[in-house]
């Protein structure tokens, strides 16, 4: 068994710290305390082949494997989780569905931009995918015509082209949705701001509104019926990816908290060398690491051709959130009062990790709910 990083991967992580470290990491504080998504930023990473790195370079993405992905994510949660967050959106959420089940036609006309960064894609929140029959779409010669609400869209304010999942059908039928790709421009579609999260808060969310709004079939993603499929494919497919997040994040408080307490300076020694904050930091770190290597299995895993025959996804949700959260409390409780101010990063780490928690959580929900639906007509996740 091999632990070695390959020299290539090794590259993309040396390449994608210095980004964050340079780029996100200054305003990091700033963009979380406005709640604003910073268009600029993404640019840059759409210039180092990020926005698409999933995909085929003939659609202009750079064919990277999902533990590079979880690599580059992680790498970038250490400096701004918002960020990340916002990549793991747009690439594996939204252009993830057109990568996976659309048409040629449609790979061209809104992979290849998504992939080379001159679009932006959204798609709903995983807690607000769980009830599809909030948004409906009726057919009408060639065209849907939707009505209703999708809320909690990441980065709908922002974005240009979304993939939206919409009851087509009798609702709570696993044949009664259907996913679209639905662009800003649509006459009929209206963005709503929505309040700002406790976490993650510079990778906004808004909700999309819909009266009247056609869509053509064109732009219909698989089959009519086929929505909880391509939902249960996609997010399967993500499931590692929000546990990388995670462990880059308390990664970024358990260096911050390190780097206070070598300066901090308590009974003529540093806190560092005083050995309750000691074993305090040896112990986060051993659950960090513990936490990285489960989450780089399960990423290894779902780049696999064949199902291994003890998946670990199943877990890493768990286990990597719990550490997280964990460790992001410990290092602010290394701060001590200073930890509850915005002066350092300690709270922030914590509101960022605690929300990714959540979404783990909410994206396990989400699976475990569609599952006996995809069963009444013989799918499955």
């Amino acid at each position: 068994m091999d632990f070695s990083v390959p020299e290539e991967l090794g590259m993309i992580r040396e390449m994608v710290r210095d980004f964050g470290t340079r780029e996100l990491m200054p305003s990091a504080a700033v963009r979380d305390e406005k709640a604003t998504f910073n268009a600029q930023l993404f640019a840059k990473m759409a210039e180092l082949g990020l926005a698409g790195i999933l995909w085929p370079e003939h659609y202009g993405g750079l064919d990277a494997d999902p533990l590079t992905f979880s690599c580059v994510l992680e790498e970038l949660a250490r400096s701004c989780a918002s960020t990340a967050y916002a990549l793991y959106g747009h690439a594996a959420l939204a252009s993830a569905p057109i990568a996976m089940f659309g048409t040629e036609q449609q790979k061209m006309t809104y992979l290849t931009p998504l992939a080379e960064g001159m679009k932006l894609g959204a798609t709903a929140d995983l807690q607000a995918l769980q009830d599809f029959d909030q948004l409906q779409a009726v057919r009408s010669g060639d065209d849907y015509i939707f009505n209703g609400i999708n809320y909690s869209v990441l980065l709908a304010a922002d974005a240009d082209i979304f993939v939206v999942y919409a009851c087509t059908g009798t609702p709570g039928d696993g044949k009664g949705y259907t996913a679209f790709i639905v662009e800003k421009a649509a006459e009929g579609l209206t963005i709503e701001p929505e309040p700002a999260r406790l976490g993650l808060r510079a990778a906004p969310s808004a909700a999309l509104r819909f009266s009247g709004c056609r869509v053509p079939d064109a732009q219909r993603l698989g089959e009519e019926g086929g929505g909880l499929q391509i939902a249960a494919r996609v997010h399967e497919a993500a499931r590692s990816l929000l546990a990388a997040q995670a462990v880059g994040a308390a990664q970024g408080a358990l260096a911050a908290a390190l780097a206070y307490a070598q300066e901090r300076w308590q009974f003529g020694k540093s806190l560092a060398a005083q050995q309750a904050i000691a074993f305090k930091l040896a112990n986060m770190a051993t659950q960090l690491e513990a936490a990285r290597l489960l989450t780089l299995e399960a990423a290894w895993q779902s780049g696999q051709s064949e199902a291994p025959p003890e998946p670990v996804q199943p877990i890493v949700h768990t286990f990597a959130g719990d550490a997280a959260v964990a460790v992001a409390i410990e290092a602010l409780q290394i701060f001590g009062g200073y930890g509850y101010t915005k002066d350092y990063p300690a709270e922030r780490f914590l509101r960022d990790v605690k929300m990714l928690q959540v979404c783990q959580s909410a994206q396990e929900s989400l699976l475990a709910s569609i599952e006996p639906l995809l069963g009444k007509v013989g799918g499955g996740v």
